[in-house]
């Protein structure tokens, strides 16, 4: 069985084929991804810092990874705030110690079309993405960047976001992650 997974050398180009590990890790993230996805309801006056604080307690696994999660989107969020009041969500985003697979989440207020706390003022939904610390740095931003990039070039994805429907929600998730992948594959 020497050799088996390896192409005639004739026919490798360097650079062309997708190992093994990449294909399988993406799959892993995009089914993590799917499988913890989930639609939040929250008090509609509740402070942006409180509102971290939930969304920590409620993606972390445990105390310690609550507090590393907060700091991380505290600090990025320091760093260039994500609220974007024009699109009328928030994106918080960061590359963390605090999970272990990538995370997409979606947080609207309960009672009232936006947010009334100050800071996220005109915000509908706000958007948390996390991503792990470490390996595969390049295609966790890659996975991620296209889930973003959809949320201005997809209407209808903001939409059912800004509406909590969370199984149209999770179809289109689902085929934003299937095109990357297709295009991953292909490359």
């Amino acid at each position: 069985a020497k050799g088996y997974f390896k192409s005639p050398k004739k026919n490798r180009k360097r650079g062309s084929l997708r190992s093994t590990e990449e294909i399988n890790y993406i799959a892993l993230q995009i089914d993590a991804i799917l499988s913890r996805f989930s639609v939040m309801k929250v008090k509609g006056d509740i402070s942006f810092d409180s509102l971290i604080g939930y969304i920590c307690d409620t993606i972390a696994e445990n105390n310690e990874k609550a507090l590393i999660i907060n700091k991380d989107i505290q600090a990025r969020e320091r760093l260039l705030t994500q609220v974007f009041e024009q699109e009328r969500f928030a994106l918080l985003h960061c590359r963390t110690k605090g999970v272990l697979n990538n995370t997409f989440y979606i947080f609207n207020p309960e009672e009232e079309e936006c947010f009334t706390d100050a800071y996220m003022k005109k915000v509908r939904s706000v958007i948390v993405m996390l991503m792990p610390e470490g390996q595969h740095n390049d295609i966790n931003m890659k996975l991620l960047g296209n889930i973003s990039s959809s949320l201005i070039s997809e209407e209808s994805f903001l939409i059912n976001i800004f509406q909590g429907n969370k199984a149209l929600i999770r179809n289109q998730l689902g085929d934003i992650l299937g095109d990357y992948f297709e295009r991953f594959l292909n490359q």
